[in-house]
């Protein structure tokens, strides 16, 4: 299982982290797509009582759903996501979908594929912008709020996670083409993060 390891920030007086100061995990691919994918940049770490992370994300061709429903806008966009579970054999966990504009899609799942769409995550705070070359996304988790969901656990040194892309582009007049970056390989022969094997570890900083 891949590892990432978090670091821990100071107090910051604006209560922002210092990203030049935190590790970038950019190790993504295309695992059902023989070709090269855009970059993707992931941070994250703990600052104060809580849990940050951010997206950069290099898009030329932004998807952007144009949908009344809020769940079906973000599903039919864009997006970076990340995951996280209670235990590895994913019997609760939870995702967090996050497009251009800053929508979610939030819900709590149980393997396999059994989704609580219904399910608002406490606490959880995320901005989003476009770059001069795709997107940005900032969000923050308290850490009280992954103890509650037991993702945080005093007995472990790691948090089980994933950390994806949809990667949506326009195809024609009216077709969207859809495609799927993930930092670990599952090795499913269709796309599929909802899978144990999507998952790695965020190391703990002691």
């Amino acid at each position: 299982m891949k590892s990432y390891s978090l670091s821990r920030q100071d107090p910051a007086a604006d209560g922002r982290p210092d990203w030049n100061a935190v590790t970038p995990l950019t190790d993504f691919i295309f695992p059902w797509t023989d070709r090269e994918p855009p970059a993707t940049t992931f941070h994250a770490c703990l600052l104060d009582d809580d849990f940050h992370f951010r997206f950069d994300v290099e898009d030329k061709d932004i998807v952007l759903g144009n949908s009344p429903n809020n769940d079906d806008n973000v599903l039919g966009s864009d997006r970076a996501e990340i995951f996280f579970a209670a235990d590895p054999d994913l019997n609760e966990y939870y995702c967090f979908e996050i497009d251009p504009r800053g929508l979610v899609f939030e819900c709590r799942m149980q393997h396999y594929r059994k989704m609580d769409d219904s399910w608002s995550c406490p606490g959880l705070e995320v901005v989003a912008f476009l770059t001069s070359n795709g997107y940005q996304i900032d969000g923050q988790l308290p850490l009280q709020t992954l103890r509650d969901l037991k993702v945080l656990k005093s007995s472990s040194p790691e948090i089980i996670a994933g950390v994806y892309r949809a990667e949506f582009s326009h195809e024609g007049e009216y077709e969207i083409a859809e495609d799927w970056i993930s930092w670990i390989d599952p090795e499913t022969d269709t796309p599929d993060f909802h899978v144990p094997a999507s998952f790695g570890r965020f190391i703990l900083p002691q």
